[in-house]
């Protein structure tokens, strides 16, 4: 009995089984395609990198990086979203640069990235570069992105300081037509200048004085000066074989100019008593961070040094009055940064490549600019 259950169970699957090679679905229809999704499955981007990408020569605000094809674009449709990214060739940590429909680039962005993979370096670059965007039609978008190639870039050269381009003449340096001893300051904007300093000369005579640009140095009516003379106007324009810049008393003063514009302006200090130092020397490895090398004083609260000899790259900083109480440094490359603000009491030195410069500084606000010859 029990055996003929088990050969009836048996037969009943093997029915079963049989049952479900059966074909349902013999009279479906099967899926259509559409011609739109053909297109879109085959639909792919290409570029070309452009040639000779040159940040220092070129003369527009935008700059051409690559021309891009889209191959089995869909009729009706528009490529949107154009984004490029480019890397360095041994390391794909890629950098998006933003683009326009054409494929070019902002040269400052671009220039901004560039330093930061490289540094501030003027040689040719080659890197990988890609691009990705989107093909739009009818609300849906359909991704596209290119396979990397090689382009070269190169950048701008740092910026390198030859020569002061402008100079106070004044009470501060007697109102000599050959003393080159007041120099303004170079800013991080440019062809803006500035200066912080009493022009009264620790009141040693009437706070006016005028501008030279290094050309025109000792020539009178080259002298760059107010609309009228003796003006104590806290903002002016300059003008050529223009009066006297008085200050409105003998305090400290800032002094600013933009030569784009002639625009100048006065701002007196918030602090009129700052701290009054007999020296303000160099000190770093070149002479074994000790016996200060001593700057000449140029005018109140600022200071320069003529011919600085560095032999090999190395770290320096300012210090006052050959003491640690009062000195300036910063994470600074003068290679990169031969201008700007130095930091009060820091820990950090800034470092400077080998060679001859003449070298410029303020206590006060502790700007410094180094020249090299």
């Amino acid at each position: 009995m029990k055996k003929k259950f088990l050969y009836t169970a048996i037969f009943a699957a093997m029915i079963g089984l049989a049952s479900c090679n059966e074909d349902f679905n013999a009279d479906v229809a099967a899926p259509q395609t559409w011609e739109q999704e053909e297109i879109l499955a085959t639909a792919s981007m290409t570029i070309t990198p452009a040639t000779g990408v040159n940040l220092e020569t070129t003369t527009e605000e935008t700059v051409k990086l690559f021309d891009y094809q889209v191959e089995n674009q869909l009729e009706g449709s528009t490529i949107e979203n154009l984004t490029a990214y480019i890397s360095k060739q041994d390391v794909e940590a890629w950098q998006k640069i933003e683009v326009d429909a054409n494929g070019k680039a902002n040269v400052e962005s671009l220039q901004s990235v560039m330093e930061e993979l490289f540094g501030k370096s003027a040689e040719m670059r080659t890197l990988n570069i890609k691009a990705e965007a989107s093909m739009n039609i009818d609300g849906e978008a359909l991704y596209l992105g290119s396979e990397k190639v090689l382009i070269e870039i190169t950048p701008k050269k740092p910026l390198v300081l030859t020569l002061p381009e402008y100079y106070l003449v004044g009470n501060i340096q007697n109102w000599s037509p050959v003393e080159k001893t007041a120099p303004l300051f170079p800013t991080e904007t440019d062809n803006k200048f500035t200066v912080t300093t009493d022009f009264s000369n620790s009141n040693a005579g009437t706070p006016n004085f005028k501008i030279w640009a290094s050309d025109d140095f000792g020539t009178w009516e080259k002298a760059l000066g107010a609309q009228t003379d003796g003006d104590t106007s806290l903002n002016g324009i300059l003008k050529e074989n223009g009066g006297a810049i008085l200050t409105p008393d003998n305090g400290i003063y800032t002094f600013t100019v933009d030569f784009t514009t002639n625009n100048y302006s006065l701002v007196k200090e918030a602090n009129q008593t700052p701290a009054e130092f007999l020296t303000i020397g160099l000190i770093g490895e070149f002479n074994g961070w000790g016996d200060d090398l001593d700057m000449l004083p140029s005018s109140p609260h600022n200071w320069y040094y003529p011919g600085f000899v560095i032999e090999t790259e190395g770290q320096i900083k300012f210090r006052a009055d050959d003491k640690w109480d009062n000195s300036w440094g910063g994470v600074i490359n003068l290679s990169e940064t031969p201008f700007g603000i130095s930091q009060f009491k820091s820990n950090d030195n800034m470092t400077i490549p080998a060679g001859t410069y003449d070298v410029l500084f303020n206590d006060i606000t502790g700007r410094y600019a180094f020249y090299k010859k």
